[in-house]
């Protein structure tokens, strides 16, 4: 992690998201009925339909795979994902895709969760066309859901469907002729990478999947938790570009209680250290029985410098069994910092006591060199034991 990484993540355990926005309204398509945030189911958690067939290209429905499972547990909230993303099949038999690689889809259709997100790769997408009853259900899924990804060549199987009439699309530059014949009342468009029509995006294929999954995270939950993604996923994303167009920067799906908590995360992500102290104060003031507000601004305070403030906040948040071992894990850091060894390795214990038990983060946390020469430290280390697969951020 970065330097000021334990800060931030160890602070945060919130996602980072956010303004309002739509995208400019175009007719025709799938949902021409008006613009996503007419349509947004009740539920939080998006159903997101990967669609496999025969021939599927790999790189177009696993980029989108990667990014949407990405985003699920990065827009999570209130302890539930922003995408429940599974495969769905023509049958239990495995796909073959690029002639090398197999793949055993998760559902059957018609058998899965109704899908929020409909993602159709291309590839030998007439293997696709050519299946009636697996065209059927797409038709009437499409037709029920929220917001679709259809990459490169797979563009025909709306067409097919025949709802594509006066939609702007894009589609592999191999085959822009092919989808113009299929779909002669559509605006089939070369040259660009992703285009966007009310409750459909469709791309130029292979690479270009994964910006398009990118916008379908920007558009349900925001271009502060998409840059989130791409960071994570080593893939350039212009966030201005995106918020420009329209896209929310919080996260629209929160009410404004969450979107105040969301701006704070943002303010302390981007190290806007007086800022997000007075947002965090207000915040306190508002709610002061609030121990997520309490650890937010210990955590805005101690990057702001004032660990005596820091201190006093830690204390209060860590009277909440939720933010106890952050909290203790925070003050043994900051009493590490300050030469108060004695302190630091008392609050270290609690924080272990608590459910901390990541050794090597502790081992390599710069925050606590001053501990290393300690026997108590190695000591302490030493009776966790193995480490379970948890993380503190």
């Amino acid at each position: 992690m970065r330097s000021t990484a334990r800060i931030r993540s160890v602070a945060l355990g919130i996602s980072l998201l956010a303004i309002a926005g739509s995208p400019p309204a175009r007719a025709g398509g799938p949902h021409a009925q008006g613009p996503i945030d007419e349509i947004k189911p009740k539920r939080y958690t998006r159903n997101v339909a990967i669609i496999l067939y025969p021939g599927a290209e790999l790189l177009d429905f696993a980029g989108p795979t990667e990014v949407l499972r990405t985003a699920g547990w990065s827009s999570a909230h209130d302890g539930k994902a922003g995408f429940s993303v599974y495969t769905v099949g023509p049958d239990a038999e495995s796909i073959t895709s690029l002639r090398l690689m197999e793949i055993v889809p998760q559902y059957v259709y018609g058998e899965c969760p109704a899908p929020d997100v409909i993602v159709i790769p291309g590839g030998q997408a007439g293997q696709l066309v050519r299946d009636e009853k697996y065209m059927t259900w797409l038709a009437e899924a499409l037709e029920a859901s929220e917001l679709d990804l259809v990459v490169g060549t797979g563009v025909i199987v709306p067409a097919t469907l025949g709802m594509l009439d006066g939609v702007r699309v894009t589609t592999h530059p191999w085959t822009v002729e092919g989808i113009r014949q299929a779909a002669s009342s559509a605006e089939v468009v070369e040259d660009e990478r992703v285009v966007e029509a009310p409750g459909l995006i469709t791309t130029s294929g292979m690479s270009s999947s994964i910006d398009g999954a990118l916008l379908v995270t920007a558009r349900l939950f925001g271009a502060q938790v998409t840059s989130e993604v791409a960071r994570y996923l080593q893939h350039p994303w212009d966030m201005d570009a995106a918020i420009e167009a329209g896209c929310d920067w919080l996260n629209p799906q929160l009410d404004a209680d969450g979107r105040r908590r969301q701006r704070i995360g943002a303010l302390i992500e981007a190290e806007k250290w007086e800022e997000a102290v007075s947002a965090c104060e207000e915040l306190v003031q508002t709610s002061p029985a609030d121990a997520e507000a309490r650890y937010l601004l210990g955590v805005a305070q101690q990057g702001a410098g004032d660990h005596v403030a820091a201190i006093k906040s830690y204390g209060r948040a860590a009277q909440s069994p939720r933010y106890r071992m952050r909290a203790m894990y925070n003050l043994a850091c900051l009493y590490a910092g300050a030469g108060e060894l004695d302190k630091s390795i008392a609050h270290l214990r609690q924080a272990v006591a608590s459910g901390m038990n990541d050794k090597e983060w502790m081992r390599s946390d710069s925050d606590l060199a001053a501990l290393r020469e300690d026997s108590r430290f190695e000591a302490l280390l030493d009776s966790i034991g193995d480490p379970r697969e948890r993380r503190i951020d």
